[in-house]
């Protein structure tokens, strides 16, 4: 796990109104979210309790069945909406 993303997270630890994060991934390139980094990063939200939007296209919804889905916490749930 890369030490500047568990960091940048604890900081967020002394703000109870924080709960989550949401990203626009729709501006970002195609294979983005299979990226180790990118799944690195849902694991540290996870492992804090945050939760995590991710916003993103539905040509890009691809990237998201063929790996990231299985990859997700079992406590955190799917929800696609069009």
């Amino acid at each position: 796990m890369n030490p500047s993303i568990e960091a940048a997270l604890e900081k967020y630890q002394d703000y109870p109104i924080v709960k989550g994060f949401r990203h626009i991934l729709q501006g970002e390139v195609r294979g983005f979210m299979l990226q180790p980094e990118f799944i690195d990063g849902l694991k540290a939200l996870a492992k804090n309790n945050y939760t995590y939007d991710l916003l993103i296209y539905h040509g890009a919804s691809s990237d998201f069945s063929r790996g990231i889905e299985s990859l997700l916490p079992p406590t955190w749930r799917c929800r696609v909406t069009a």
